[in-house]
């Protein structure tokens, strides 16, 4: 799409599956199943998978209504067999916007730690499997954290994530803590990694072949443009040394982007970009940041 095109269009995300197979992911290869779903007033992106069964797929997202420009967090239960969208439920509406629900498994249940920057904080929330609800337990920081991460090293626990307004595209910091809900402190104000190309996380830390790997975003030249998956050299309280291995590209119809990877139980969830024309609702759009309402 030409550059006069896309302005007049909005962007619009959608997720979509394939089968977990290391040989062929360390290679970049990956055949997208995306999802199928009827709505054209909202997008899809930052998938985090809930539970996959021999029928379903439940997974987390941002849910993204153009009509109030906002996002919250949604459940979607998807067909396993031909990936349509079986049902949809808002778990989390706030007045700030929400996305990227990173899923943080402990032996006592299930928590969401969405992406809330808007806010200035980052909240812990619990969920409940069988009202599929979500009910907020902590504050992890008070500071606007984009992308959030956690992971244990030793008997610490540790937060990356980029910051609103600071380099967000290509500059990742670290937060350490005792709790793994809260109490955490950034360890410095300089950030552990930078770079446009493999800063900015594109998904939770994930084991392949018994070495550690990391989802990373490429965004070289705009945001989003494509995933590196970085091997993990060293992860400890001062350092994150990773070493870029394999880039995923979109894939058509969303040729545009691709920035988010998760796997779990088998499969891997990503997302992809395109844009849909509608030139009346983004010049809306555009004369509403300029605060003129029509």
């Amino acid at each position: 799409m030409n550059k006069i095109l896309k302005k007049l269009s909005l962007f619009h995300y959608n997720i979509g599956f394939f089968d977990y197979n290391p040989e062929k992911l360390s290679q970049g290869e990956c055949s997208v199943a995306w999802l199928r779903h009827p709505y054209k007033d909202r997008f899809f992106a930052d998938p985090f998978i809930l539970s996959v069964d021999d029928d379903e797929i439940k997974v987390l997202v941002e849910d993204f209504e153009y009509r109030r420009w906002k996002g919250c967090i949604s459940l979607l239960v998807v067909d396993r067999k031909d990936y349509h969208l079986k049902r949809k439920k808002t778990l989390l509406d706030l007045d700030t916007h929400l996305s990227f629900p990173f899923i943080l498994r402990k032996p006592e249940g299930i928590y969401v730690i969405p992406e809330n920057s808007e806010s200035g904080r980052l909240t812990a929330w619990k969920y409940d499997l069988n009202t599929e609800t979500l009910s907020k337990i902590s504050v992890l920081t008070d500071m606007a954290v984009i992308d959030p991460v956690v992971r244990k090293i030793g008997e610490h626990y540790y937060l990356y994530g980029s910051i609103k307004g600071k380099n967000e595209n290509g500059a990742l910091y670290q937060w350490e803590s005792m709790e793994e809900l809260s109490g955490y402190r950034l360890m410095r104000e300089e950030p552990v990694k930078q770079g446009k190309e493999d800063a900015r996380r594109g998904g939770n830390f994930f084991m392949m072949d018994g070495q550690l790997y990391a989802a990373t975003q490429c965004c070289t030249h705009s945001y989003g443009e494509a995933l590196t998956i970085c091997k993990v050299n060293v992860m400890d309280n001062t350092l994150l040394e990773e070493t870029p291995v394999v880039s995923l590209y979109p894939q058509k119809p969303y040729t545009e982007g691709l920035h988010t990877l998760n796997i779990s139980e088998g499969l891997c969830v990503v997302d992809g970009l395109t844009y849909l024309f509608r030139p009346v609702e983004k010049i809306k759009r555009m004369l509403c940041f300029r605060g003129i309402n029509i």
